[in-house]
C-alpha cells in the first residue's frame, strides 16, 4: 500500500541500501553467506520494513554487539542538576533511528520486498545494506556508535562520554548533560546550549523535541510520567506496571 511505498522511499532517501544484481553480489563474494529476508510491520499509521536477522540463521562472532542503556542512577543524576542549577530539561525522540546508522559489516545482503519497484532491472536483485534496518541484531549498537559520533562533534563544545555510563554525555563548560535510551533521550543545560546541541543533532537525524521542562511542567519518558517541582521530581508509575494487592501478596 501507500504506507509501504513511503517507507521504501524514506529508506532510499536515507541511502540505507544499494540495489545489486545477484550476479554482482556473487562475483564480489558477498552472496556466500546468508541473504536475509524482509518482514513488514504494519500499523494504521505507518509501515516499517524490518530485516529477519534471526539467531537461527547463524551468528558470526564479530557481529555480536551489546547496546548499553542508562542505569536508573544515571537517569536520577540527570534530574539532579536541573533543579540545582534551575536550567530547563528537554526530552527528544529520534525518528526512524536505526536507518541513520551506517552498517558496520561489509556485504550484508537482503532480498528486496515485492513493493520495491524493480521494473528497470532484468535480473534477480538483492540489496546490499549501507544502513541498518530494525530487526538487525547489531542495529541498536551501530546506532549508539553513530549517536556518539554526532554528539561529540557538536561545534564549539567538548562533550565527553561517561566512563561508567556509555549512554551519558556532559560538557562542563557548557554545564550541559545528556542521556539516551537508544532513540529516546533527555538533556539538561542553559537554553542557549540546549538549542545548539539539539540543532546539531537534528542536522543528522530528524527528531521530535519537547518544550522546555521547568518547574510545574511534566513529560512522558520511557513509559513513565515525570513532573518537575521547584526542588524535586515526582514520578508517576505506568498503570500497566502498577501492582494490585493480590500481585504483591500472592
Amino acid at each position: 500500500g501507500e504506507l509501504r511505498q513511503q517507507e521504501i522511499l524514506k529508506l532510499k532517501q536515507f541511502q540505507c541500501f544499494k540495489p545489486w544484481t545477484l550476479r554482482e553480489a556473487m562475483a564480489a563474494g558477498h552472496a556466500r553467506g546468508s541473504i536475509y529476508s524482509w518482514l513488514w510491520v504494519d500499523t494504521t499509521e505507518k509501515s516499517r520494513l524490518t530485516m529477519q536477522d534471526k539467531k537461527s540463521f547463524g551468528a558470526r562472532q564479530d557481529e555480536i554487539a551489546h547496546c548499553p542503556t542508562p542505569s536508573p542512577e544515571a537517569n536520577s543524576l540527570l534530574e539532579f542538576p536541573a533543579f540545582v542549577s534551575g536550567n530547563p530539561m528537554i526530552v527528544f525522540d529520534i525518528t526512524s533511528a536505526f536507518p541513520h546508522a551506517p552498517e558496520q559489516t561489509e556485504g550484508i545482503l537482503m532480498w528486496p520486498p515485492p513493493e520495491w519497484d524493480r521494473r528497470e532491472y532484468t535480473e534477480a536483485m538483492v540489496w546490499i545494506m549501507t544502513g541498518n534496518l530494525y530487526g538487525r541484531r547489531t542495529g541498536a549498537a551501530n546506532f549508539r556508535d553513530f549517536f556518539e559520533q554526532v554528539v561529540v562533534s557538536t561545534p564549539k563544545a567538548a562533550f565527553v562520554r561517561g566512563v561508567h555510563e556509555p549512554t551519558a554525555y556532559s560538557d562542563r563548560e557548557w554545564n550541559t548533560a545528556l542521556t539516551h535510551h537508544i532513540d529516546d533521550g533527555r538533556a539538561v543545560g542553559p537554553p542557549v546550549c540546549l538549542n545548539a546541541l539539539i540543532s546539531h543533532i537534528a542536522e543528522y537525524m530528524p527528531m521530535k523535541v519537547s518544550c522546555y521542562i521547568v518547574s510545574g511542567c511534566g513529560c512522558s519518558h520511557l513509559n513513565r510520567v515525570i513532573v518537575r517541582r521547584p526542588t524535586s521530581w515526582s514520578t508517576c508509575l505506568d498503570t500497566d506496571h502498577a501492582q494490585t494487592p493480590s500481585d504483591i501478596f500472592w
